[in-house]
């Protein structure tokens, strides 16, 4: 991927699932949509109440496919259960899978740190690695 892996995500996500991926409980974050570029990291926004950055993990990768692919790879990994997930993807023909590796680190950051100037994206951003808050060692 080249230069395009010197990007990174900024993805709003629900408290309860925020505080999942924070905690290394959920390894894998499932869109709807497809992300075009493939990040180094992901830097995890939970919505309000919260309000702020929470983790900044690595990305193993990003996998585009039919949403019954996807469970059956990534449903003990994505800490949601079956019904959720069916009525999440309902009518898609593809569903997007996140891949955060190990390299997690659990922060607790005002968004305005990124220094962007505007509100967190409905869903998902990306930005230069270099305005990234938390420098993860090996990236």
């Amino acid at each position: 991927m080249g230069c395009l892996r010197d990007r990174a995500v900024v993805l709003s996500v629900r408290p309860e699932f925020a505080e999942k991926i924070a905690s290394g409980q959920k390894r894998v974050e499932l869109r709807r949509t497809n992300l075009t570029i493939v990040p180094r990291i992901a830097v995890i926004y939970s919505t309000m109440p919260v309000g702020r950055i929470v983790a900044v993990a690595g990305v193993d990768g990003v996998f585009r496919d039919s949403p019954q692919n996807i469970w059956s790879r990534f449903e003990g990994l994505s800490a949601i259960d079956k019904k959720n997930f069916d009525d999440y993807f309902e009518g898609m023909a593809k569903g997007t899978a996140i891949v955060f590796s190990q390299q997690l680190f659990r922060v607790s950051l005002p968004y305005s740190c990124l220094g962007l100037g505007v509100r967190p994206p409905q869903s998902f951003m990306y930005l230069d690695m270099a305005v990234v808050p938390v420098k993860l060692p090996g990236f």
